[in-house]
């Protein structure tokens, strides 16, 4: 297993709250709880009934227990993929389904699952850092039905850091987060991606026939100077009626 992933299974077993345990600080608790409704603006599946969902690396805490509310509501069905701790530490429900592991590697237990909508928010980092990132993105893809969507949310960017960090606002706000959490710059720096990754993704699924859009956060995120989202659609205007189109 990779690295990172082992980090977040042992964090899980810590005794650190659940904003924490997903990688943010507990400064942020406030705008985290505004993550959900972004992405539910996104992904426009979710608004739906019926669906089936997917939550790769779904950590715990608020954005998985809206997710899990909302799924419910919408009398949807729900897998959920991380660590054995992680997932531990989410509540159960009859229309959820847990599968342990680090994926794609246990993608033989959903063999032949299909999903309306899947969410990898926030994972895609430490997926490039500990193994094949495209792999894991065509499994990702390759389970999605027709007009499902895919989101790959929270994307560190170091490029979007850079310009950000040209700009007045970039360089005060640096100054004030650089000596409350010195050690903010250094990690992400480790982590982040870069333009030239980014837009390989776009380059590559829509090469493949997806719709492939690169999203902004609101400013209201926790961490939204620094990192955007990718929304990949399977089908969708491509493979419409040539009638509708005209």
């Amino acid at each position: 297993m990779g690295k990172y992933f082992n980090q977040y299974e042992n964090l899980a077993k810590s005794d650190l709250s659940s904003t924490e345990i997903v990688g943010r600080h507990m400064h942020q608790s406030t705008s985290e709880k505004r993550i959900f409704n972004d992405i539910k603006r996104k992904i426009s599946n979710l608004g739906k009934v019926n669906l089936t969902i997917c939550d790769i690396g779904c950590g715990c805490g608020r954005v998985v227990d809206d997710l899990i509310n909302l799924a419910g509501v919408n009398h949807n069905t729900l897998t959920l993929i991380d660590a054995k701790s992680m997932l531990d530490r989410v509540k159960d429900k009859p229309f959820i389904e847990k599968v342990p592991g680090e994926f794609p590697g246990n993608v033989d237990i959903m063999t032949n699952k299909k999903f309306d909508a899947m969410i990898v928010y926030s994972v895609i980092q430490y997926v490039f850092m500990d193994g094949n990132v495209y792999k894991f993105l065509d499994q990702c893809v390759d389970m999605l039905k027709h007009n499902g969507q895919l989101l790959i949310g929270d994307i560190p960017n170091l490029s979007k850091k850079i310009r950000f960090l040209n700009t007045d606002f970039g360089i005060d706000l640096h100054k004030k987060t650089s000596q409350t959490n010195p050690k903010l710059s250094k990690m992400f720096n480790k982590l982040a991606l870069e333009d030239t990754f980014i837009l390989s993704i776009l380059a590559r699924y829509r090469g493949m026939g997806f719709e492939v859009y690169l999203l902004p956060q609101p400013k209201n995120l926790p961490f939204s100077y620094t990192r955007e989202d990718i929304l990949i659609v399977k089908g969708g205007a491509t493979n419409e009626k040539r009638s509708n189109m005209e």
